[in-house]
């Protein structure tokens, strides 16, 4: 992930943007934001105000996935999304630790400031919570040295107007992220659209090449639609379409997962820095999801509750970039080649008897061959 080193002795890094989405699937006010903020520069910015308001060794924004959110808030995981720190006092976008556990999930679960030390490290530590739309959803953490003189009372009411002012530029910023990521989407299942899976897969497989990073790529097909469609109407079809997009996205919850809908009821993933067998054991948990799921449970546009259940079931091929691809000249061939394994792989799952999973195979062929 991008960390930069600065003069001062700080460096500073976010989560890369591809991450971030996850925790930007918040409720947000509607406001007329330029759509062109990026948001990790935004939050780069935001902790080394933080730093130069309150002086300290450290800072680190904390939040929690809106995606997998327990009612149990102290079942959550709070994730450092943000980070500023000098030397080895940095703490690293991406960790986490559970709510119920440490300062920062402290302050989440009871919603108050906190002003004293780390009794592990013996550091002076001042935090407070982090509200978005009037729900607290994480913590802004600031520590000093081992040793050094604890933060005093005026620091925390000056960090607790501080942290108003950074919930409301992060606001701005989500909501710039989302007017820019509508573009992105498909308006019936909110996933991406066709159009931005293969723009991802394109900046992901250029990535996997120059870094060895694994990446793997599932098609999946739903099995039987067209009964739901030819029994009780297209726009059932169509709300069916709408509860798969709702299964994947909490189902499939994984840092770098980019879930599309590739057109009709054909969906397509990616998932970046994910090794294959941990993306095989993802797509059977979400095969299961969809094969239990009852569908139209509750009434809709398509009129009284259908229950649909026992019919819909979905075939998935997954590919690794590189275990099952042999490399091209160019992303765009590597591309073509990647897609047609996972493609093969699906009609593969179709072809054995559908609702399963199947792994797709190296491509045969000499070395210089081309497509």
């Amino acid at each position: 992930m991008p960390i930069t080193r600065r003069a001062d002795g700080y460096t500073v890094g976010a989560l890369p943007r591809i991450k971030l989405r996850v925790f930007l699937d918040r409720s947000r006010r509607t406001m007329d934001i330029p759509p062109e903020v990026p948001v990790d520069s935004v939050l780069e910015d935001v902790l080394s105000r933080a730093v130069a308001f309150v002086p300290c060794v450290s800072a680190a924004l904390y939040l929690d996935n809106p995606i997998t959110k327990q009612s149990d808030r102290r079942e959550n995981d709070l994730v450092v999304i943000a980070s500023i720190g000098v030397g080895a006092y940095l703490t690293l976008p991406g960790s986490s630790e559970p709510a119920y556990t440490g300062i920062p999930g402290k302050i989440y679960l009871e919603t108050v400031p906190f002003l004293g030390v780390d009794e592990a490290t013996q550091a002076a530590v001042i935090g407070v919570p982090v509200a978005i739309e009037k729900s607290v959803c994480g913590a802004l953490i600031l520590r000093k040295r081992p040793g050094e003189a604890p933060f005093t009372e005026r620091e925390l009411k000056l960090i607790a107007i501080f942290a108003d002012y950074m919930a409301s530029v992060l606001m701005n910023a989500l909501d710039a992220e989302k007017l820019r990521d509508m573009a992105h989407r498909d308006p019936l299942t909110g996933l991406y659209n066709d159009r931005f899976f293969h723009g991802q897969l394109t900046r992901d497989i250029i990535d996997a090449t120059s870094t060895g990073q694994p990446l793997c790529l599932v098609f999946m097909d739903l099995d039987h639609f067209k009964e739901v469609n030819d029994t009780h109407g297209h726009m059932a079809g169509s709300m069916v379409l709408k509860e798969i997009g709702y299964l994947m996205r909490h189902t499939l919850a994984m840092p770098g997962a980019v879930l599309a809908r590739y057109g009709g009821d054909e969906f397509v993933m990616i998932f970046a820095q994910q090794e294959l067998a941990d993306v095989v054991a993802a797509c059977e948990r979400l095969r299961e999801t969809i094969e239990k799921n009852v569908f139209l449970a509750s009434e809709g546009p398509y009129g009284p509750p259908l229950r649909i259940a026992n019919i819909i079931t979905c075939s998935m091929g997954v590919a690794s970039f590189h275990d099952h691809v042999r490399k091209r000249y160019t992303p765009e061939q590597n591309k073509d080649v990647f897609l047609k394994v996972a493609d093969k792989a699906m009609y593969a799952a179709k072809d054995a008897g559908r609702n399963r999973v199947v792994t797709g195979q190296r491509e045969p062929g000499e070395e210089n061959e081309r497509y």
